[in-house]
């Protein structure tokens, strides 16, 4: 885990933070009249930040790696699933599983969906009840994708 002024900051919200900065930062720092104590500060988090946003995605690299030579396993701790897990929980082929993650219940890491593991299974209770879609017109567990 990665602490920051005391805040943990790990797995897919160091992924989503190491992206923010990495596209802003760089603009913010050309434009802005920071002390030099303010910008090394800065870089220190954003590397550190960086640091836990590798791990995670070394992380759901290794069980990419795992799954393909096992048979997709669904743990209760499991925080993210791959398309072929959300399949299995759903009760779909693969590729359906894909459009849904494309269609707002994933993200893609690395050129690999991704599913919240809680979203996928807040779907299935939701085609199970007849319950196609949220309010806001989103399916149930959307993901708001990171730039």
């Amino acid at each position: 885990m990665t602490y920051v002024d005391g805040a943990v900051v790990d797995g897919f919200a160091a992924y989503c933070l190491d992206r923010i900065l990495a596209r802003h930062l760089p603009a913010l720092l050309a434009h802005s009249n920071l002390s030099p104590t303010q910008r090394a500060q800065l870089e220190s988090v954003k590397a550190d930040i960086r640091k836990a946003s590798r791990r995670w995605e070394a992380s759901i690299t290794s069980a990419d790696v795992s799954a393909e030579t096992t048979s997709p396993e669904i743990t209760p701790s499991s925080e993210w699933v791959n398309t072929e897990q959300a399949a299995t929980l759903l009760g779909m082929t693969p590729r359906r599983a894909r459009q849904l993650a494309a269609g707002g219940l994933g993200v893609k890491v690395r050129g690999t969906w991704l599913l919240d593991r809680a979203a996928v299974i807040e779907y299935r209770q939701g085609r199970r009840t007849g319950e196609g879609g949220r309010s806001d017109g989103r399916s149930p567990g959307s993901v708001s994708a990171v730039a």
